[in-house]
Order: structure tokens, then sequence, then C-alpha cells
């Protein structure tokens, strides 16, 4: 065995401290106060002297000649022969270790002075704890004995000599600390490697041969340990012993900033074990110590992990990666041997580094390792994830987010070894390359390669954010890469030089990558942002302004076809990703094109020339309202267009659909041709393009807007089949179905085009086309009704007028102008006062009854002495309450045609006074029976001037030869109740009646003063018998006398009559 020794004395050593302690009392006590106290002072100057010296001493032995070393080191090597000093011969060292060319680096004589200046160090430190702590001890001695002297019967004053030997054994008890203090920590630091006291499992294997009796059926476990192993537990029990003693508790407790490492506090002993066991390179302290717990702590990361066991390398994880880096960048040894071995080994290999050896040197490889640790811990934990780790891998197993990814090439870009690499390795590759790679990749002069690889991670992050498995990426096309830049930040897209070259390769057509055919590419693209001054971005460039436009794609389709681009796929956008899609100069070519080649459903576009720019395409605000019209326009199904769907637009709607050139012009353009078969169109409502340099006349807007709401209204289903007819009419009608709604008829003549073509079709129907109706110039009152339209050569019926008709024809129940019938007594009279608002209606009615008036009596003045006739312009009228009154005086008397209406008509209607009252407030009725009276012979009916108290009962009404002799209402009333009780008529008056017809009804016959007279005349003239004195007993008249007539009085005629009767 190579140990034999038993160790287990070794749990008892921190028991020295004790003893150490004790000495030091017991020599106090011996020693007496004085002596204890010299030998106190001069040990711990001794000790101090050694760690303030000892970098100072060194750095002398250093550079001292010491030429005596010469013959000495010769018989190591012949080159060491003629050594003066360490300083003078350190290149010799050097390359008697590595030689070449190498041992003229600055940094690897700065190495080697280091070690060769720590193997003084080590050489100073023994010889200062040994010969020279003798030589210390015997001058002390020497000086004490000469000093300190003891007078007789002087007390030693042992207690405070022991009290001092307590100091003095602290002391001790602290300089052991610190070489064991070091010791210990290196030694805990190696069984943190080797303590490993897990068993080894049992091992089962099937058998596959038969059954040999000489071999065991399970394999029993290797139960064999290394010699050093036995001693592991004893050296373990060690360093847990002497790190639970109270002194090294209290020692523990006492910090300073280590000199290894100033970022963290260290106990003073091990502090100084450091200063002693450390070297210095550069300006960096490497501590032995320090680096054996740092490679220590690294190991152990592996040997606690399941990787330790099993041998599977699939079992280690990204984060024990990460920790053994992160761990060994801490190690000052290994950051600073980095750069060192770098160049020591391109020298031995003779090959050349790509960087300055003042570049290599200036990387921090504190952080490089860290950096490197995250980026490899994070990648192997993606590809573990996949199966590539076990060999089984595939990219449709990546897992990884975002976050990640940025991570990993944050730290790449944070990596200055590994931007080198790329800067000076893999760029040049990619420049070189041949075939269709190197057709997309450019790389540029000045690209920043850290910005550029954080640019890249951003990227593959917003990539892997929005979902898009790497299993598409792999052998995707065009379009769906296109899709995966769309969904990353612009900024952070653009942040990248290599994707933004590569992509303006690709959508420039420089590539001739498939999928991209449909893009219209023209010349003198500006692909580049440009910048102000300040860094601000002042102009988007074509390559930004499309992937923004691709981006409004993706958010309203989740598969975006440029192949199949059409205007159906632009709108479901809002205006505003309208506006964006089209800041592509691309795209605005590639929908010009594609929208040449579009009809408006089954409508041919017009396409003006102004709506090109100077290089033939659409310009954006054309195209952007075309998008937003056609979007107006869309069919229900949303795969056509239908012009009818602009019927449903509001005004706001109608300026949007008209705002692009293209549909105002296509629209404009069907309206007008429209004008040769179903419309009247003036010439206001016209305007004119130029198309293909040619004139071509359309409708303009404002009647576009207006016509749209006009056939709104009227519930237009074709535009090929637009017709003005009766059937109008009831689309008019409001929502409580008793009338036609104002405000339709307003939208419905807010249209020229309408308005002309309804005064065409109500002119049709002037009797002097044959038609019904009489349409005057002017109305009764004076205002224009038909009037002609100079500016665009048309007759035109007024808009007031117009709706007035279409009501009265609404009101008796037209849905025919073919058919309209105005000699229906009682339709009329139902709706009388609307059709007289209509002048067309009024006129026609008019000239019916004025049409009779050889049957009938038309005054020219009522009663009342108002108009009953109206010239106005060439139209006469009745006025419209005559007409009124007249067609309710006709409903009582039950004529039924107005054009049947006679003097001849039945009283007995009459039997009331209302019906009296509305006949006889008729003037034409009221003059016709006056008429009808007037004319009998007055010897059977003679109507007196005035009655018995002088009120006149004829009155004259009227100028010139058109005067008319009205009979007072009340005498015509009390005529008609005595007509009615006779039995008579106007056509066969006969009023000879019998002496009892005259004594029955005397009372209702005295009423009317003409049949008063009649009677008075006949008892006054007709029979001598009957004396009618002049004067009753009260002395008032009997007889009334007149100038064309004498009455007895009324009381006296009555009573008269009465008193025959009682006879």
């Amino acid at each position: 065995m190579i140990l034999s020794v038993d160790l287990s004395f070794l749990n008892s050593i921190h028991f020295i401290f004790y003893l150490v302690l004790g000495l030091a009392i017991l020599g106090g006590l011996i020693r007496g106060f004085k002596k204890t106290v010299y030998a106190f002072i001069v040990m711990a100057i001794f000790y101090i002297l050694f760690f303030v010296t000892i970098d100072k001493v060194v750095a002398m032995l250093w550079t001292m000649d010491m030429p005596w070393l010469g013959p000495i080191l010769g018989n190591i090597d012949p080159s060491l022969s003629n050594f003066t000093s360490f300083e003078d011969s350190v290149d010799t060292f050097i390359n008697l270790i590595i030689g070449g060319t190498i041992a003229g680096s600055d940094s690897v004589v700065a190495l080697a002075t280091g070690l060769l200046q720590f193997v003084l160090k080590l050489v100073w430190t023994l010889l200062y704890f040994t010969v020279i702590l003798i030589v210390w001890k015997i001058l002390t001695w020497i000086i004490g004995a000469i000093f300190i002297k003891k007078k007789k019967g002087e007390s030693k004053n042992p207690l405070f000599g022991a009290l001092f030997g307590v100091a003095n054994g602290l002391m001790a008890i602290f300089v052991t600390m610190i070489m064991l203090g070091g010791v210990m920590s290196l030694t805990e630091s190696t069984l943190a490697i080797l303590g490993d006291d897990s068993l080894t499992p049992l091992s089962f294997e099937t058998r596959l041969d038969d059954f040999n009796g000489n071999q065991s059926i399970i394999e029993m476990a290797n139960t064999t340990t290394s010699e050093l192993d036995e001693y592991i537990p004893y050296l373990q029990s060690m360093v847990d012993e002497y790190n639970s003693d109270i002194f090294v508790k209290i020692a523990s407790n006492i910090k300073t900033t280590s000199s290894i490492n100033s970022t963290v506090e260290v106990p003073l002993n091990i502090d100084l074990f450091d200063k002693v066991l450390s070297f210095n390179y550069e300006d960096k302290q490497i501590g032995i110590r320090y680096e054996v717990s740092i490679f220590s702590s690294a190991a152990k990361i592996f040997l606690d992990s399941d990787y330790s066991t099993t041998n599977n390398i699939s079992d280690i994880t990204g984060d024990e990666i990460r920790s053994v880096f992160t761990n060994l960048s801490k190690s000052t040894l290994i950051t600073s041997l980095i750069p060192v071995a770098i160049e020591v080994g391109t020298d031995y290999y003779d090959q050349t580094l790509p960087i300055s050896l003042d570049e290599l040197y200036q990387i921090d490889y504190e952080q490089e390792l860290s950096n490197i640790g995250n980026i490899s811990g994070a990648l192997f934990d993606i590809l573990n994830g996949a199966g590539f780790i076990g060999g089984e891998g595939s990219l449709s197993q990546l897992t990884v987010d975002g976050d990640t990814v940025r991570s990993i090439f944050g730290d790449m870009s944070d990596s200055e070894v590994i931007v080198l690499l790329t800067e000076n390795i893999l760029l040049p590759m990619l420049s070189d390359s041949e075939g269709d790679f190197s057709t997309i990749i450019t790389v540029p002069d000045d690209l920043d390669v850290t910005a550029e690889i954080t640019a890249l991670g951003d990227i593959f992050a917003e990539i892997i954010d929005a979902d898009i498995p790497f299993s598409d990426l792999e052998d995707a096309d065009v379009g769906v890469l296109l899709q995966a830049a769309s969904k990353v930040d612009l900024t952070i897209l653009l942040n990248s030089q290599l994707v933004t070259e590569a992509l303006i390769n690709i959508l420039s057509g420089e590539t001739n990558v498939e999928g991209l055919d449909i893009l219209t590419i023209p010349d003198n693209i500006n692909w580049y942002d440009t910048y102000d001054l300040s860094g601000q971005l002042e102009t988007p460039g074509e390559l930004r302004n499309i992937l923004e436009a691709l981006n409004v794609l993706t958010s309203i389709a989740s598969d975006v076809d440029l192949n199949n681009l059409d205007i159906n796929t632009l709108i479901d956008m809002t205006d505003s990703d309208i506006e964006i899609f089209f800041d592509s100069y691309v795209l605005r070519a590639t929908v010009s094109d594609i929208i040449k080649d579009t009809d408006l459903g089954d409508v041919p576009l017009v396409i003006p020339d102004s709506v090109y720019d100077s290089l033939g395409y659409f310009t954006k605000t054309e195209l952007v309202n075309v998008v937003k019209s056609v979007k107006l326009i869309l069919t229900s199904a949303g795969d056509d267009f239908d012009i009818l769907q602009a019927l449903s637009l509001t005004d706001t709607e109608i300026d949007t659909l008209l705002a692009s050139d293209v549909i105002y012009a296509t629209i404009g353009k069907e309206i007008y041709d429209l004008g040769s078969s179903s419309l009247i169109i003036p010439d206001n409502t016209l305007s004119t393009v130029l198309v293909d340099s040619s004139t071509q006349t359309v409708v303009n807007k404002l009647e576009i807007k207006n016509i749209f709401k006009a056939l709104a209204v009227l519930d237009i289903q074709n535009f090929d089949s637009i017709s003005f007819d009766a059937t109008i009419i009831n689309t008019l009608e409001n929502s409580t179905h008793d009338d036609l709604d104002n405000a339709k008829i307003n939208t419905l003549l807010g249209s020229s085009i309408v308005h002309a073509t309804v005064s065409d079709m109500i002119l049709d129907l002037d009797e002097t086309n044959g038609g019904v109706l009489t349409i005057p110039t002017l109305d009764s009152l004076g205002s224009q009704v038909k009037y002609y339209d100079a500016a665009n050569s048309l007759n035109m019926i007024s808009k007031t007028e117009i709706g007035n008709v279409l009501k009265a024809l609404y009101g008796i129940n037209i849905t025919d102008f073919d058919n309209i019938d105005l000699e229906d007594t009682s339709l009329l009279t139902d709706n009388m006062d609307v059709l007289v608002d209509s002048a067309i209606i009024h006129a026609t009615v008019s000239k019916i009854m004025i049409d009779i008036s050889g049957t009938i009596e038309i005054p020219e003045k009522s009663y009342d002495n108002q108009d009953v006739l109206i010239v106005s312009g060439s139209t006469t009228f009745i006025s419209k309450d005559e007409l009124i009154n007249l067609m309710d005086a006709l409903d009582v008397l039950g004529i039924t045609n107005p054009s049947n209406f006679t003097s001849g008509f039945d009283l007995s209607v009459l039997n009331t006074q209302a019906k009296q009252d509305k006949v006889l407030s008729s003037a034409i009725v009221h003059a016709t029976v006056s008429k009808t009276i007037l004319d009998l012979n007055p010897a059977i009916l003679y109507v007196p001037d005035q009655s018995e108290d002088g009120t006149a009962l004829k009155i004259d009404r009227g100028t010139g030869g058109n005067v008319t002799t009205y009979v007072l209402p009340s005498e015509l009333e009390a005529m008609i109740d005595v007509f009615n009780v006779l039995g008579l008529d106007l056509d066969q008056l006969n009023v000879s009646f019998t002496t009892s017809d005259l004594l029955d009804n005397s009372s209702l016959i005295v009423e009317s003063s003409s049949l008063q007279g009649q009677i008075s005349d006949r008892i006054l003239n007709g029979s001598t018998d009957i004396i009618v004195p002049d004067l009753d007993n009260s002395s008032q008249n009997i007889k009334i006398v007149y100038a064309d007539i004498t009455y007895i009085k009324k009381t006296e005629l009555l009573a008269f009559l009465n008193s025959v009767n009682q006879i």
C-alpha cells in the first residue's frame, strides 16, 4: 500500500491550539512578566516583518545580482551558467521551458516572472521560518540577556507573566491558523472532488447463454476501493473538527477584504495565507488556494449531477454547464492563461491570429467564460430537449421561448471572442459563398458585428414569440419567410443589416426567388431608410414600407399568398391599415396592375388619367380611396362588388366611395349611359374626365351622391331596370302608411336627374300629350309649377308641385298613370284637401267642372264675395275652398260623378239644416239653385228684393258680364223646407198648393219671404171677400208695402191662417 499510516490522529489536530496556549501560559509563569512581554514583542515584530516585507524582499531577490548561483544552475542547463539575477535570466528560463519565438512575448514574460517570483516567495518563506527564525531567536535572546535583568529579591510577577503568556499563545495560535487554515481550505476543496460516499449499485444483466453453475446469476457490486479512498473519511473528519474549533470560529469572524478577490471578504488568517501562496501576473494576484477552490467547485457541479452516475451526456443540464463556466470565470489563473495559451498555441502551430495581440489581451475573459457558459447551457438545453444530444432529435421537437433566444444572442454579442470569430471567419465565408445563397446574403462593409448579433437574436426571438414552428421555417417558401418577417417589430428587424440586405435582395427580384412573381418592381426604388442629422427617421425606405404592409396583411389573414393577391385581400383592412399598406411603392405598383384587370361587379372600370403618377402607377391617394370604396360595395357573400350596395350608405360613406376617381368615373359613366334609356340627365349634372387622353362624359359626384340617396328611397334593385312610373308612389309612404313621407320626397327630388326624370314622366300625362292632367304654368297663387330650364334645355315641374301631385295621386290610390280617375265624387271628397294642394290636380278638377258650366252656374264670386274663379297665367282655377265645398255638396246630393252635375237635383236629400248649410256653402251649388229659382216664372214663384223687415233677399256678385245673383241662403233653406214638404224639385216647381197644404204647413211656409209674399199677394188681390186692414189694434202696420211686393205681416198672416184652419 502506498499509504499505510493510520491517519485517525488527524481528527485531533486542532488540539494543538490548546497545547500551544497551555505551553505559552506555563512559559509565562516560569519566565515572569518582563521576559514574557519581551518574548511577545519580539515574536510579534518577527511575524509582522514577514508579512509586511515579503513582497519587497521577493522583489529585491528578483533584481539582486547573485552570480554565485550561475555554477549551481549551470548543472541544470548550460545556458544558466552565466546567471547573474533572476530578472536578467527570465528569458533563459522561458526558452528552456517552451522555446520558440514566443519566448519574447511580454505576456509570456510576465507570466514566467510571476511564477519564478512565486518560487522565490516559497523559498524565502521557508528560509524565514527556519534559518532566519533561529538567527532572530539568538539575537533577541542576547539582547534580552543584556537589557532585561532581574534585581535581587525582585518578584517575577508570574501571574502577569501568565497573562502575557496567554497573548503569546493566542498569537502563536493565529500564526498556526494561517498555515493550517490554508491547508484545511485546500483539503476541503480536494475532498469536494474526492468525497463520494455513495455505494455502487448491484448490476443485473440478462443472461443469454445457458446457466453455468460457476457463475453468479446477479453480478456482485464492485467493492474494491483505492487506497486514497480509505483516508477520505479521516481527512473529512479532520476538516470538520478543525472548522468546529472555537479558536477557528473566532478567527473566522475577523474578516478583511481578500487580496485575491476584492469583491469578497475572507478571514484574516486565510488572506495572509493567500498573500504567501500567491503570485502576481501583470496587475493581478493569483492565489493558489483560491484557484483550487474554483476548480473544486466547478468539478463538484458535474460530480453532483446525474451524469456522474449514468455517464449519459443527455443527463447534463444547461444550468450545470452555466454554473461550471460561471465558477471558472472567477478564476484569475484561467482568465489570465487563456490569452497566453492562445498566443503560445498559435506560435507553436505556426498560425496567424485574426486580431492583434493587444486586442487578444484586452478581451475580458471573465465575461467571456460567463457568456460562453450561458450560451452553451442554453443551447445544450434546447438541443437536448429536442433529442439532438441523445441522437434522435428533429426541428419539430425544438421548444424555446423568445426570452431564451434573446439571452443567447445577447451573450453572443457580449462575447468578444464570438464577435471576432464572426467578423474574421464567418462573415468572409458568407461573402465568398456561391450559388443562390450568395445572391441573398450581402455583407455590408460597415457591418457592426456586435449590434448585428443582438439584432439577429431579437429577430429570432420575435419569430419564436409569434409561434412560428421551426419545422415550418426549415423548408419554407418565401411566402412563409416573409410572413415570419412581417411578425417581427420593424425597428428590430431593420436593426439587422444582414437581414435588411437579404430582404432587399429577395423583394427586389435580384435572387429570382419563387413566390414573388406577382410583385411589380418599379425602377429606382429606394429600399433604405434615410435619417436626419439627429438620427431621427426622416424618410422610410421601401423595405420598411413593404414589411409594414405585410404586417398589416398577416394581421387579417393567417396565410398570406402574395401570388394570389387581389383587391379582395385588402378589404378586411381598417382605414389606417390601408394607408400603411400603400406606403409601399412596390405594392402600389402591384395593386395598380391588379386593379387594371378588375371589374366592378358586372361594370368595367373607367380609369381616369389623373390617377396615374409619373411612372404610370396609381397614386397612393387613389389606391387608398379605391380600397376604401370597394369595401363599401362588397356583396354580403364577400366575393364580389355591387354598385347597388351604395344605396344603403350614409352621406359620409358615399363621400368615401366617390373619393376614388376610378370608382367615381366608373359609376358616373354607368349612370350617364342610363340616360339613353331610363333617365333624363340634365347637362349641369355632368362632368368630364380624361381616359387614355380622350374625354369621357360622366355624372358628377354631387349628383351621384344625390341619385344614390334617391334610388335608395325607391328601393331600386337593379341599375339596368331603373324606371319611373306610378309604382314609385308607394315607395315614398311614411311609417304610419297614411301619407307620403316628406323627407323621402325631398331626398328623391334632391337628385337633379330624378327631378328631371319625374318631371318628364308627369309632363307626359298632360292633356296636350294625350294625357288626363291639366298642367298649369303657375298655381292659383301664382307660384311656378311648370318652367323651362334653359341651362339644361328641359321642361321641369317644380319640386314642391311634384311632391304635392304624388301625395294627391297616393291619396286616390293611383297605381297606374294611364288610369287616373278624377270623376269619383266620394274619392275626391275624402281627399280633396290633399288633391287641391297639387296645382296640377287643382287645375285638372277645375277644368272638369268648368267644362260642364253649361248645366251649372259657376260664379266669379261667391255669395260672401270671395273669388271662385282664379285666373293664374293661362289657367283658370276654381278656388280650392270652393272645390272642397262643391265636392262636399255633391256628396250630400248623391252625385257620384262631378261631370254629371246639373241644376236638376233631388232636394229631398236636404232634409236637415246641416245638409242644407253644407250644400249651400258651395258657391257653385248656391249660384245654380239661385239661378234656377230666379229663372222661374214670377207667376209660379217670385223672389222679392227684400224680406218683410227689409233684409235683401237677392245679392249680385261679380263684375262686368260675370255677375251672379244669389238668393239669401236662409231664404233658399226656407224654400227647400217647404218644397220638401210639398214634394217639389227644382226641375218641377209648382207652388200652386191646395188650401189644406197651406193651412197644414202655414208656420213653415211663412218662414220663406218669397212664399209669404206669394200668399199675401193672393189674399190681397185674389178675393174681395177678405178685408185686410192697414193697422192692427195697436196701430201697427198689417200691410208692409215695398216697390215690388206688399206683405201681410207674418204674424198677422200666420194668425189668419190658423183662424181659418180652426173654422
